[in-house]
């Protein structure tokens, strides 16, 4: 009886599957359980939102994926790494959902997730072609100089007390905490002025960014 060898692309997808943490585990195991009951807009809406920032390897915003599920934020990161998982491992190899199952983790996919799993992974694979010119687009672009990741804010008012204690001015700022893919954090606040200028300036720079890829094509 003639044994088949994996192919490398096979392979692969093993030593991918095989290095997933344990503590990550019961969390992706999750994460398929809360695709399953995503109805058929919605699964569609998270698998296109992870597909489309998955060159960015950055972490995914949790309110966005909670506003496109409707799984409750504390819990959406596990439904997020579930589809990362999943597109990450198939993405630029040639590889079949099968392939997948077969060297899925034991435990990992319980059989009544398994066609919304299919689902995905077939979503990925048709996606094949542009997940890998935007990753590699992504390296390039990244190779020099820390890229954006994500950016959050929060309102705050500071207060300047008078001697007797009475409040005597009210200041409002908007306060931002602004990721990169390197180690560093940067926090900074503004004023509503600076905040005017900084959105000005930005709509400024797509404008630019805008005309740059229609200059060169193929770039986005």
């Amino acid at each position: 009886m003639n044994v088949v060898e994996p192919t490398v692309a096979q392979r692969t997808l093993e030593h991918r599957l095989a290095d997933l943490p344990e503590s990550a585990f019961s969390h992706i195991k999750m994460g398929y359980v809360l695709l399953k009951k995503l109805d058929q807009d919605k699964l569609t809406a998270v698998v296109e939102y992870v597909a489309s920032n998955f060159s960015k390897r950055s972490r995914y915003d949790p309110d966005m994926a909670a506003k496109l599920s409707g799984v409750d934020k504390n819990i959406v990161g596990d439904l997020l790494s579930a589809v990362a998982l999943t597109v990450g491992s198939v993405f630029d190899i040639d590889v079949s959902k099968e392939d997948f199952f077969n060297y899925a983790p034991k435990g990992l996919i319980l059989d009544e997730v398994k066609p919304v799993v299919g689902e995905i992974i077939d979503a990925a694979l048709e996606r094949k072609e542009s997940l890998n010119q935007d990753f590699e687009q992504a390296k390039s672009a990244n190779a020099v100089l820390p890229s954006y990741r994500f950016i959050e804010h929060a309102i705050d008012v500071r207060l300047n007390f008078a001697a007797d204690g009475s409040i005597v001015r009210k200041v409002p700022l908007a306060v931002f905490y602004l990721a990169t893919d390197s180690e560093d954090q940067v926090w900074f606040q503004t004023s509503e002025a600076d905040l005017d200028d900084l959105i000005s300036k930005l709509n400024k720079a797509r404008d630019d960014m805008r005309s740059a890829c229609s200059a060169i094509g193929g770039w986005k």
